[in-house]
């Protein structure tokens, strides 16, 4: 069992699953369940390739002696309610 979905299995067995708010990361299958039967309320995600590139352009401008973050694209994070799942 993953985290995320046993965390949802633990609030619908206590009954809390409608009072607590429920904020995952990464939206995967399990998350996108929880969203939809309204366990979760949200899901922050990030594009994980994209970070990895950053980190590797900031070690190539590092070994390469110009400036760590340039050309370093900031990492975009989303925020997914049940009612914008793309």
């Amino acid at each position: 069992m993953r985290c995320a979905e046993g965390v949802g299995q633990a609030l619908k067995e206590a009954g809390a699953d409608r009072r607590v708010v429920f904020i995952g990361h990464g939206l995967t299958p399990d998350t996108r369940a929880l969203l939809i039967d309204g366990t979760m309320d949200a899901v922050i995600t990030q594009n994980p390739q994209g970070a990895v590139m950053s980190c590797v352009r900031i070690f190539a401008n590092l070994r390469d002696g110009r400036e760590p973050t340039s050309g370093v694209e900031t990492t975009r994070s989303q925020v997914i309610f049940r009612e914008n799942l793309p």
